[in-house]
């Protein structure tokens, strides 16, 4: 029995590697980036700081961006219909903020609104020690 492995291959129209089982193809993987590099320079441009992204094979080519300085990171859940924004720093929350909306600029919004509704008690709290 061969190993499984991760790493994509390239045969014909196909590029996916053993582990996935899937079948991904060539122009699967060349949309996601596409779509990737689409992505960094509309919120390049909408939102503003520096945006990288990231591309992976998981049962199909999947992608997502990240602005570190923001603690953000963009999932499209539904080929450009559905996105996840996940706020990467711990809070009261416990970990991972994630939130969703029909465009990426309105998940990240989202995110932000909720994340400040569950920080204002601390704020508060914050506010009521420091005088």
């Amino acid at each position: 029995m061969a190993s499984l492995s991760w790493k994509a291959v390239r045969k014909g129209s196909r590029y996916c590697a053993s582990a996935c089982g899937h079948g991904c193809s060539f122009s699967e993987f060349l949309r996601a980036k596409k779509n990737a590099r689409n992505l960094v320079t509309r919120l390049k441009k909408s939102v503003g700081g520096k945006w990288t992204s990231r591309v992976w094979e998981n049962l199909g080519w999947h992608y997502a961006v990240s602005n570190k300085e923001l603690q953000l990171e963009l999932h499209d859940f539904g080929g450009g219909r559905t996105f996840g924004a996940f706020l990467q720093v711990s809070g009261p929350w416990g970990g991972n903020l994630v939130e969703h909306g029909t465009t990426p600029e309105a998940a990240i919004k989202t995110t932000l609104r909720s994340a400040k509704k569950q920080l204002k008690p601390m704020i508060a709290l914050y506010q009521r020690l420091a005088q």
